[in-house]
């Protein structure tokens, strides 16, 4: 009989992020760990005791990362405001970059207008739409080029909670030494999830 413990932090979170980057027609892998309980009456207590531990152990670790958690984001908000302060000052100067690179098109379209008559009462006119920044992409382009639209800051920017480490490491890296103790087996297997063949 195989067991799975319902633990998701556990399936490989690597081969998750990676599949979003990927994404496509690549296939997909998960890794979970696979549980083979002891044969044994003793052995299956052994492991319910085991299991016992586990989570009063995961109930600390999750708390303790709580803890840690807001501590951590505690700690990141003056960091936070004062990018929120130079986030309203970057928006500003950003503001006025573009208005200005708008204010050059529209002086731009105002002479080649110009220009359109001077060439209409001599009899070659213009071709329609030739020479005008119109489209938006065009105009946008021209902004980007010359501007830099400010990115807003989240709080989570500022939060380092690899400081906190990982709450469910040592609790795991416990309960697989007690299963394979109490005479169970623990492997991991890694699966194809996504675009198979």
């Amino acid at each position: 009989m195989v067991s799975h413990r319902p633990i998701a932090a556990r399936m490989g979170q690597g081969a998750c992020a990676l599949a979003l980057l990927v994404a496509g027609c690549a296939p997909q892998y998960q890794q979970r760990t696979v549980y083979e309980p002891p044969a044994t009456p003793e052995g299956q207590q052994c492991v319910a005791q085991a299991q016992s531990v586990f989570a009063q152990c995961s109930s600390e670790a999750n708390a303790r990362f709580q803890s840690c958690e807001t501590i951590q984001m505690q700690a990141a908000e003056p960091r936070f405001r004062v990018a929120q302060q130079q986030y309203a000052f970057d928006q500003q100067i950003y503001f006025q970059c573009r208005n200005s690179v708008l204010q050059e098109i529209e002086l731009l379209n105002r002479q080649r207008e110009a220009e359109c008559r001077r060439l209409a009462e001599a009899g070659t006119p213009c071709a329609p739409g030739s020479g005008f920044i119109t489209s938006n992409f065009e105009i946008d382009r021209r902004v980007d080029t010359r501007c830099r639209e400010p990115r807003q800051p989240d709080l989570e920017d500022f939060v380092d909670l690899g400081i906190c480490g990982d709450p469910m490491g040592v609790c795991s890296a416990q309960y697989d030494s007690a299963y394979q103790t109490c005479g169970g087996r623990v492997s991991t297997v890694t699966e194809c999830v996504a675009n198979c063949e």
